[in-house]
């Protein structure tokens, strides 16, 4: 977020961290069955991102600023962050065709 905020974050650390969360991932058995390729589908040049670089960055970043100031607590001040993912994944999987194991399917 300090990157982003001080207009410091290039392109390129968007797929570092991608990479990141794929080696990540790897080194725990089970989360490797459950994580890996789970950003196989993101093409950070997608042109419907922006048609420069420095385009797709700012989309991205707007992005990564929205998730960040999203309050993942409900009105008891429960944290929903668990349910907010579990909905994603399912979500992601509906869309590719994939098993996802466990998941709760919200509405």
């Amino acid at each position: 977020m300090e990157k982003i905020n001080d207009e410091h974050i290039k392109p390129s650390d968007y797929q570092d961290m991608l990479d990141a969360f794929e080696r990540n991932a790897s080194l725990n058995p089970q989360a490797s069955a459950d994580f890996r390729g789970v950003f196989s589908n993101i093409h950070l040049n997608d042109s419907q991102l922006g048609n420069s670089t420095a385009a797709r960055a700012r989309v991205l970043s707007d992005v990564v600023k929205m998730i960040n100031d999203f309050d993942f607590r409900d009105e008891t001040g429960r944290d929903i962050l668990g349910t907010v993912y579990e909905y994603l994944i399912a979500e992601f999987a509906a869309n590719t065709g994939k098993k996802s194991r466990g998941v709760l399917h919200a509405p």
